[in-house]
């Protein structure tokens, strides 16, 4: 996940709220600001992990979002708007 951001491959991040201890996922918010990527809370890692295929998921990075082109900007314009 970091070296995905790093990297500058990671088009979208998400994080889980119920990340026990907090720790593991605290320093994700602000290197995606650091380098610029969109990302997004979630309220449980069960529902993430879930929706990606897996019984748990603390964060995900998203780097190829295949066909749905219109709906990643759509998405990304969300996130920008509900920062400001």
């Amino acid at each position: 996940m970091i070296k995905s951001i790093e990297r500058g491959e990671s088009k979208i991040v998400v994080i889980s709220e119920d990340v026990n201890p907090p720790e593991v996922v605290y320093y994700l918010p602000m290197l995606c600001d650091e380098r610029k990527v969109p990302f997004a809370y979630v309220k449980s890692r069960s529902e993430l992990g879930k929706r990606v295929g897996i019984a748990s998921a603390a964060s995900i990075s998203i780097t190829d979002f295949g066909k749905s082109e219109d709906l990643y900007k759509k998405i990304t314009e969300e996130i920008t708007t509900i920062k400001k």
